[in-house]
């Protein structure tokens, strides 16, 4: 369900998932992830601990756990995440984009010259959607 776009669909298949296997932990990534699409940020945060709870080498979910505490505005959480997979996996090049990329743009959107010629909050979301 989650391939055709049906994110409500598929978190109620994982969730029947983990129902029946509660020790399943890419259930509870997959729904995070589901989660994270539909903007549950808060959710997929709690789903990818769960994950990691039961597979402490996960290095995607704390990836995704990164990009969803940076969503909520979270930065230091999501290096800290970023560490965390890296620490797993050192060449892991998309927590090093992350890492280094999304601070950055933080700065550059919040910077004054940027927000004057740029005052509405989609062009901010929008550039940081696309990174």
């Amino acid at each position: 369900k989650y391939d055709q776009g049906d994110f409500q669909g598929a978190i109620g298949d994982y969730s029947e998932a983990i129902r029946l296997n509660p020790g399943y932990a890419d259930a509870y990534y997959n729904r995070g992830i589901a989660k994270n699409d539909l903007n549950d940020y808060q959710g997929a945060i709690a789903d990818y601990n769960q994950a990691i709870g039961l597979k402490s080498d996960y290095t995607n979910a704390y990836l995704n756990r990164g990009n969803a505490k940076d969503s909520l505005g979270d930065s230091q959480g999501a290096i800290a995440d970023y560490n965390q997979a890296l620490g797993l996996k050192p060449d892991y090049a998309i927590a090093y984009y992350n890492r280094i990329l999304h601070p950055l743009l933080h700065l550059i959107i919040n910077h004054p010259l940027f927000l004057s010629h740029h005052p509405h909050p989609k062009v901010h979301q929008t550039i940081l959607t696309a990174a």
